[in-house]
């Protein structure tokens, strides 16, 4: 079949959300139970639109595809601190720029803002450089390389950056 490539939003009352809920547990564990885990559930996903969006899809059988995964290499467009030696003046000086090649450590679609954590090289004021973990938003990078098979998150691993 052809691809279609379009997209359609759809709106959906929360208490359907939540009455599709109630139904996924247990009559063993009676109705206040049932609906007191459902409140609960419901509750802490209205916090953001993300949250009760992935729900939803679960309930419906919809896979919530995160476009990064653990041990990506992305390029980041986020800004961040790094030094630089100055020559003219002779000291290092702090420049704030974009954060470039990076490694996912972890993805949390759920999120609201910073839906991953990366690690990335950076220079610090002494002139040493070494890796840091950074929170960032998905939608501010894009993926380099997509590593096959083992992930090395470590020290070691991150080097190839």
């Amino acid at each position: 079949m052809k691809k279609f490539n379009k997209q359609i939003e759809i709106i959906v009352e929360v208490d359907t959300i939540a009455e599709q809920l109630l139904h996924t547990f247990s009559h063993e564990h009676g109705t206040t139970h049932r609906e007191q885990l459902t409140e609960a559930i419901i509750n802490n996903l209205l916090e953001t639109s993300v949250g009760i969006t992935h729900l939803y899809n679960s309930l419906n059988g919809i896979s919530n595809e995160f476009k990064f995964k653990k041990g990506d290499t992305i390029e980041c467009e986020t800004n961040v601190t790094n030094h630089k030696f100055d020559t003219e003046e002779d000291k290092w000086i702090s420049l704030f720029n974009r954060m470039g090649v990076a490694s996912v450590v972890s993805v949390n679609p759920c999120a609201l803002k910073f839906d991953m954590v990366v690690s990335y090289k950076y220079t610090d004021p002494k002139g040493n450089i070494k890796f840091k973990e950074v929170p960032v938003s998905s939608f501010k990078c894009t993926l380099v390389h997509r590593q096959k098979g083992k992930i090395d998150l470590s020290k070691k691993g991150l080097n190839r950056l």
